[in-house]
């Protein structure tokens, strides 16, 4: 650990090493260029969100059709199409 300090010139704060991970001052000069772009920005936002909460989403939604399984219960049409999309989905890279 040492030689990590010394050939860093002995900062031990990762901030202070590589940077903070959010300034302002590069929000700033950033700003005039994504103004120009905001409903490009939006829409990549709002596609972002709606595919985190797909990724989160998948886990509960097998959850719940073993859980139906389990307990004797048929799936649904709806569910036994979705249930098949998302595992063939999966299996594909």
């Amino acid at each position: 650990m040492r030689n990590f300090q010394r050939e860093i010139g002995g900062k031990t704060n990762a901030d202070e090493i590589f940077g903070k991970a959010y300034d302002r001052n590069v929000l700033k000069k950033l700003w005039p260029y994504i103004i120009r772009y905001k409903l490009l920005v939006f829409l990549s936002v709002l596609a972002m969100l709606a595919y985190t909460f797909a990724q989160v989403s998948l886990p509960l939604i097998i959850k719940h059709a073993i859980d139906v399984l389990e307990n004797g219960e048929n799936l649904s049409h709806s569910g036994r199409f979705m249930l098949a999309t998302l595992l063939l989905g999966r299996g594909q890279p």
